[in-house]
């Protein structure tokens, strides 16, 4: 869940692990590159959740992270530039 200052904050989340599910989801919608996966979502402002809701993420809302004996490093960049999403 999004939170700020211990309120809830409407959007969307989600996570693809391995890189097969993320070249199936990528897709473009409305002439943007991003893509579409399932999300938890929570709707403002009665705070309703949904799970597994199908979701476009844009290219902006992509982060991707790397993680090696405890060291987290972003790989974004690397990421869309193999997806040729750049």
């Amino acid at each position: 869940m999004h939170y700020t200052n211990e309120k809830i904050i409407e959007g969307c989340v989600n996570e693809i692990t391995d890189k097969a599910t993320l070249i199936n989801s990528t897709t473009e919608k409305d002439g943007k590159k991003g893509f579409l996966w399932q999300g938890v979502c929570v709707e403002k402002p009665d705070g309703n959740f949904f799970l597994n809701q199908e979701v476009f993420y844009e290219l902006d809302n992509f982060y991707a992270f790397e993680i090696n004996n405890n060291n987290l490093t972003d790989i974004r960049g690397e990421v869309l530039l193999e997806l040729q999403l750049h």
